[in-house]
């Protein structure tokens, strides 16, 4: 999915989705600059997603699959990322302000300049993330980490999904 996105788009698809009870596809989707705040996009896939300075303050995020996500310079203040796969993201110079982030999978993530203060990572997966420069002021670390990720396929797997499909 190359093509830009429209919130009214996003929002429409998001709606779609939860009418009909299906998780949310927006792999590879360009939602750059889009604002999604407090969308409630629980379980969805974007993997690979385009979201660089979007502002997803608030959102429902959790169980999300968002690896090798853009979302450099996105707003992520208090959002809920429980349980949400990160992994290979690119976080630089995001804000994750209180972000929820208990079991989020985060191997491989920039988090490069990000903003971590009073987020939660108790029991998060951090494997080996790119934190120069981070901001982990008062964030909630508990007293160790995951070493090693407990599943091995995903959590989208055989599930069926709202997809959005470019206008030719």
């Amino acid at each position: 999915m190359n093509a830009t996105m429209t919130q009214q788009q996003v929002l429409q698809l998001i709606g779609d989705g939860r009418r009909r009870r299906r998780p949310i596809l927006l792999s590879g989707a360009n939602l750059e600059g889009v604002s999604l705040r407090v969308a409630n996009l629980r379980g969805a896939s974007l993997q690979g997603a385009h979201l660089a300075h979007a502002n997803l303050e608030g959102a429902c995020l959790s169980g999300a699959c968002l690896q090798s996500a853009d979302l450099r310079g996105a707003n992520l203040r208090g959002a809920d990322l429980q349980g949400a796969h990160l992994e290979g993201a690119n976080l630089a110079d995001a804000d994750l302000q209180g972000a929820k982030l208990q079991a989020a999978y985060l191997s491989d993530a920039n988090l490069m300049d990000t903003d971590l203060r009073g987020a939660d990572l108790r029991d998060a997966y951090l494997g080996i993330p790119y934190i120069d420069r981070t901001d982990l002021s008062q964030a909630r670390r508990g007293e160790q980490q995951r070493d090693t990720a407990p599943h091995p396929s995903g959590p989208h797997v055989g599930r069926r999904w709202a997809i959005w499909e470019p206008q030719a």
